[in-house]
């Protein structure tokens, strides 16, 4: 075959320092993949707001929040749990405040799980980064002070998004 020479797996592996070079920085590689993808879970507290006016939880709410970053995207969950008293649903668009800054120019989309007290009533929907925050859009519109229905005691918003950061 005119000095072809094919050389097997074993033979192209480097040896002496140079193998133990190699096996160092591939362990070291795995480890740091391994590590992106197990990244912990940072808690913060998510923030719902409205213009003109914000939400007011009301007494009781649940408000909770995660965050870990996996390379150059960030995971969150929102999770949001209005009072048993003192709810007032504000007026205007809803928005969440996002755990870090928005990368500019990125656009991503999540998704938006929202329930009515006492689970008889869900919604599916989207949420996506608009402007550095969270917006929230129902089946067939934004979610709103009234839609997809007026905020009360008990109900649930719950959203999901990964995005790459600042």
């Amino acid at each position: 075959m005119g000095g072809l020479t094919i050389a097997t797996f074993e033979q192209q592996q480097p040896s002496g320092r140079a193998r133990a070079s190699f096996i160092n920085a591939v362990t070291a590689e795995v480890t740091r993949l391994g590590n992106v993808h197990e990244a912990p879970w940072t808690a913060f507290t998510p923030v719902l707001v409205a213009a003109p006016t914000a939400p007011t939880l009301g007494t009781g709410a649940t408000v909770t929040g995660r965050y870990r970053q996996a390379g150059s995207i960030l995971h969150a969950e929102i999770h949001i749990v209005f009072g048993s008293s003192g709810v007032n649903a504000g007026s205007g668009s809803y928005v969440l405040l996002l755990p870090r800054p928005v990368a500019a120019g990125v656009r991503a989309v999540g998704s938006l799980f929202l329930s009515r007290s006492g689970g008889g009533t869900v919604q599916a929907g989207v949420c996506r980064v608009s402007a550095g925050q969270l917006e929230l859009i129902a089946a067939t519109a934004r979610v709103t002070h009234a839609v997809p229905w007026a905020w009360a005691a008990g109900d649930t918003i719950a959203a999901t998004i990964a995005y790459q950061p600042a």
